[in-house]
């Protein structure tokens, strides 16, 4: 009998989470598929264009507001018969965590880390684990690195990688653009993602004769305006080859613009799917040696990994590259091999089969099987 599964999302927007599920949502599946979110907006309108059953309850934006809509939430959900239901973000987890729920299977899909850095305060760790988490059967991952972060009480729990739905079709490698050497950051504006790092590194090359040129892309939502200002000051007052281009919605764009991406995060990235879409272009990837840049890059020699905060180590990466033109060819080749594993359908595939093996083996745990 084909499962009915229900994925449930705490906003309509489009961010990471609610674009990669219409991803996967436009890809053909094994199951019956449903969504619940809260808010009306594009995600709840492209589910409808997809012919996908949507159920749009009132958006929340304060504690109170979730506990008020977690029975309201419960009894959508169960009125809507499933045999499985997918938490798509750790905020629609932490509604779906209040109340307990037996007549389904609960999954908690796990974009983020949960490690002390992601998650300082003590006890809003212990309300995600203790409470939260506690009440999900079993975890998707969008990576390796992101598993090891659940905590060890519930590591014997059924848990599934399930990489991004990132948007990535199949690959081709595109020429390199001529003129000065690009290097691009795609990421938002934020401390965490270390674009500050990459600005020190273009300065190295410039003092030392480098035509090279550097393009950030990203905002600044939901992080301090005030390092986006520094950024500029700091381009600014030491004259760096830097444009800014804002929020872009056509990565790709800027992708073939550039030579190489650089992804400079200070804390461990849980996947980094701007890699994968870079590789996908035939872009080299230089990245911070931590989380899902060592899971993709270092088996794949797809790109480069660097210390984190590593401005001149940075530098010479960059520097090698632009030095070995061939390398640059190599390893663009290299990525675009690698990024085959990426791709919608098989990221779509995967996600089905996670979903798959976790409901069978809590079906088989519930029959003493």
């Amino acid at each position: 009998m084909t499962k009915h599964v229900v994925f449930a999302d705490h906003s309509s927007e489009l961010g990471g989470g609610q674009l990669g599920l219409l991803r996967y949502l436009a890809q053909p599946s094994r199951f019956k598929r449903s969504v619940v979110v809260l808010g009306e907006g594009p995600l709840a309108g492209r589910v409808r264009d997809l012919g996908i059953d949507v159920r749009v309850m009132p958006g929340v934006s304060t504690y109170a507001d979730k506990v008020r809509s977690a029975g309201h939430l419960q009894s959508t959900i169960r009125s809507m018969a499933p045999d499985v239901v997918v938490a798509n973000s750790l905020p629609v987890a932490n509604i779906l965590g209040l109340r307990s729920g037996q007549d389904y299977i609960r999954i908690a899909y796990l974009r983020e880390d949960l490690s002390v850095p992601s998650l300082p305060g003590r006890l809003k760790r212990l309300a995600m684990f203790k409470h939260t988490l506690a009440g999900f059967d079993g975890f998707l991952a969008n990576s390796s690195y992101t598993a090891s972060t659940l905590p060890r009480g519930l590591q014997g729990r059924p848990t599934e990688v399930a990489h991004p739905v990132s948007g990535t079709g199949r690959a081709t490698c595109r020429e390199f653009p001529t003129g000065e050497f690009t290097i691009a950051s795609l990421s938002r504006l934020d401390h965490s993602k270390g674009v500050h790092v990459l600005l020190d590194a273009v300065e190295h090359l410039v003092s030392n004769g480098l035509n090279v040129r550097a393009l950030i892309a990203g905002g600044s939502a939901h992080a301090d305006p005030r390092y986006a200002d520094d950024l500029h000051r700091l381009a600014d007052e030491r004259s760096l080859p830097v444009d800014f281009l804002g929020h872009v919605d056509n990565v790709q764009e800027v992708l073939e613009r550039s030579h190489v991406l650089a992804l400079c995060t200070l804390r461990p990235e849980a996947f980094g799917q701007v890699m994968v879409q870079a590789m996908a272009s035939g872009r080299p990837v230089i990245a911070t040696a931590m989380g899902g840049p060592v899971e993709v890059l270092g088996p794949s020699r797809a790109g480069l990994l660097v210390p984190p905060g590593d401005s001149r180590a940075l530098a010479r990466a960059i520097r090698g590259l632009h030095d070995d033109r061939e390398g640059l060819s190599a390893t663009a080749r290299l990525g675009i091999a690698e990024a085959l594993r990426f791709t919608d359908d098989v990221t779509s595939a995967r996600l089905d089969e996670g979903i798959s093996r976790i409901a069978e083996a809590i079906e088989a745990g519930n029959t003493g099987g």
